[in-house]
């Protein structure tokens, strides 16, 4: 089984991470810079490859007062999102 990931910046993010630890203790945690994660990301669907190209990095900036997190999730890829994502893939929002 794939583990899943959570794409996030390194930056002021414990909080975030504490709740994400509570609510799905079975997901793995990788805290990253996201571009340099993202580029040693290892995705063998070749459509979704192109759809992370596609959305680019700046998506996944921490914005100061965004509130509670939102997860997209791209198959077995969990990406931290602030709305940016919304409507642009075609994952599930939790």
């Amino acid at each position: 089984m794939v583990k899943q990931l959570i794409i996030v910046r390194s930056r002021g993010i414990g909080k975030m991470i504490e709740w994400v630890k509570q609510l799905r203790p079975e997901v793995h945690i990788e805290e990253s810079n996201c571009q340099k994660k993202l580029k040693n990301l290892q995705v063998e669907n070749k459509r979704l490859r192109n759809e992370i190209k596609h959305i680019g990095y700046n998506c996944f900036d921490l914005m100061e007062g965004a509130g509670m997190p939102e997860f997209e999730i791209y198959e077995d890829i969990w990406v931290w999102s602030i709305g940016v994502l919304k409507g642009e893939s075609n994952g599930k929002t939790l």
